[in-house]
């Protein structure tokens, strides 16, 4: 278990790293935001980015000292650990390749290009990645206060919960899925409009199914159900 702790503070510390680098070559003002033409309409101290390192180590700590709760079991830890690595990864590679950006900010190959348009498709790559591999820890989850699909249904019962986690995962990976493709082969508007509405009925599919396995679990125990 110690090597998957080692892991998330190596993470954390390569981040840190990354971010002093880039602000040692980064110019004191950068591009800091795109309007939908793919035009930079806001320059920023580049100090703004340490906002990757900040919230990466917010949401590791949150991972981390959920892990090491006294009633964590290993299994719990090693999935909760997973999940700090993988939202880890993600904004490492989003910091890198943001502060790469502002960093051939003005090159020919940049002004040729939307930089809105290659920005929205790459968020919407990472973040169909992450949903991926976050929605394959799911079904190897026990009832917890942080991770997973948590409604008052699903944690009516041990039942309740596994049956919502293995809905959560197969429609997380569908859901995920799509995301990547249409990072693929859609603009970057088009698919913030389309990865938009998919994590939606995503969202609103897993809430309905964790109520429909919670009416069935109160129908088998002889009680009526209620809206909780």
């Amino acid at each position: 278990m110690k090597k998957w702790y080692i892991i998330t503070g190596a993470l954390c510390l390569l981040m840190l790293v990354t971010t002093a680098v880039f602000l040692v070559l980064l110019p004191d003002r950068v591009p800091m935001h795109y309007n939908f033409a793919g035009e930079m309409d806001r320059m920023g101290s580049k100090y703004e980015n340490l906002l990757w390192p900040g919230v990466s180590l917010v949401m590791a700590g949150i991972f981390v000292l959920a892990a090491k709760e006294k009633k964590t079991t290993e299994k719990e830890q090693k999935i909760l650990l997973l999940a700090a690595i993988y939202t880890l990864l993600l904004f490492y590679v989003l910091g890198v390749y943001f502060m790469y950006k502002a960093l051939r900010y003005g090159s020919a190959a940049e002004i040729a290009g939307n930089q809105f348009d290659q920005i929205l498709r790459f968020t919407m790559l990472g973040t169909g990645v992450l949903l991926v591999l976050l929605s394959n820890l799911m079904p190897k989850t026990t009832r917890n206060a942080l991770f997973g699909i948590r409604t008052t249904w699903s944690q009516y019962s041990d039942t309740t919960w596994r049956k919502s986690q293995r809905f959560g995962a197969f429609s997380g990976v569908l859901c995920g899925g799509l995301i990547i493709l249409s990072a693929v082969f859609f603009s970057g508007s088009v698919c913030l409009v389309i990865d938009t509405v998919l994590v939606l009925v995503w969202a609103v599919a897993a809430g309905a199914a964790s109520w429909k396995y919670y009416r069935e679990e109160t129908a088998k125990d002889g009680q009526e159900p209620h809206d909780r």
